[in-house]
């Protein structure tokens, strides 16, 4: 969780990385390969025809919008990547790869980067993607007043459709994490035909070219989505149905696991060797989530500073981890973990 800056109150956090919060992926399957990964899907809950997975119940979050431009949860990615694709998409390394766009090169000041798109790509209704239709999707996501992607957008000066395959981004300054950053929410392209006509609707209904098409949607409920055999990789996509639903209460997600009503599901850590007591297959993925304990230092008595930072000396973040977390996971006292480019071995000596 990133620090918050509100209005009216600024917060400052103590930090526990864990990969067991209520943001992080704890997977649970019921049968042999059922474990997901949002690039192959694989694994389910029957089998059709030919090898092919017929369905998989994944009890993981509903998105807060299916419009990548006002979604507003991170976490969205999840949902959003299963009916939008981007220019670029992260490997397993969390480098950018190819999707839409089939290459990349950049100038030699670093200044200008040009994606060739990927022939033949349409989106869902069929509309072809072309450099125009990219274009204007990331102009909407820097430009549109509604826009919650706008600000990693801001170094975008200029998109120019060169011809229909190729699309220039002019960079305000030199910016090399511009592959990396349209993998993600903010490089999902949108279908323009129906932004300039309903943008409104997008929220309920997305408008983009992912592995999957949504087919219903009942909010806070259950979201079905079918294959889409457009997708630009569809033969690498096996699940021919993905039913979507929010995250299960802690109290049933193991019974609901083993009645069949998910194939995937998250866990908090306290229900781990529940869910191993009853056969099921635990996964623990390492992410960068972090849980924090905020507090408001607009009231008493954390408008002293020195109380706040009084705080992070004294909270004991092992006895949470092994208390809140069931020890899943590991003490943090920075943003970033080892092996990452942002972390600092200095911070970790910090509020012993």
């Amino acid at each position: 969780m990133s620090n918050l800056r509100t209005p009216d109150a600024e917060r400052r956090t103590v930090p526990l990385r864990t990969a067991l919060d209520r943001r992080s992926f704890l997977g649970l399957s019921l049968g042999a390969g059922a474990a997901l990964a949002l690039s192959a899907c694989g694994g389910g809950s029957s089998s059709a025809a030919g090898g092919a997975t017929s369905t998989l119940k994944w009890g993981w979050a509903l998105p807060t919008s299916w419009d990548p431009l006002t979604s507003s949860a991170g976490w969205d990615v999840h949902s959003l990547s299963l009916v939008y694709a981007g220019l670029t998409k992260l490997d397993e390394q969390g480098d950018a790869v190819p999707a839409l766009a089939t290459a990349w090169r950049y100038n030699t000041e670093g200044t200008l980067v040009t994606f060739t798109l990927r022939k033949g790509a349409t989106f869902s209704d069929g509309t072809s993607i072309d450099a125009t239709a990219v274009k204007k999707s990331i102009e909407r996501g820097r430009d549109d007043p509604k826009s919650l992607i706008a600000s990693q957008l801001t170094g975008v000066r200029q998109v120019t459709a060169v011809d229909p395959q190729t699309v220039e981004l002019r960079l305000a300054e030199p910016d090399f994490q511009i592959p990396a950053l349209l993998a993600g929410k903010t490089g999902m392209v949108v279908n323009p035909k129906v932004f300039e006509n309903d943008a409104a609707s997008i929220a309920t209904k997305p408008a983009g070219s992912g592995p999957y098409t949504l087919v219903s949607y009942v909010q806070n409920s259950k979201a079905v989505l079918r294959r889409n055999p457009n997708y630009w990789d569809a033969d690498r996509i096996k699940v021919e149905h993905f039913e979507l639903y929010p995250l299960p209460e802690p109290s049933t997600v193991v019974a609901s696991l083993k009645s069949g009503q998910y194939n995937v599901a998250q866990i908090p850590g306290s229900q781990v060797e529940a869910a191993r007591a009853a056969g099921l297959e635990v996964q623990v993925i390492p992410s960068m989530v972090v849980a924090v304990l905020d507090v408001h230092i607009g009231k008493e008595p954390f408008t002293d500073p020195d109380v706040a930072l009084a705080l992070k000396y004294a909270i004991d973040r092992e006895e949470l981890l092994k208390t809140a977390a069931f020890g899943h996971g590991e003490v943090t006292r920075q943003p970033f973990p080892k092996g990452y480019a942002g972390h600092d071995d200095a911070l970790d000596k910090l509020f012993p």
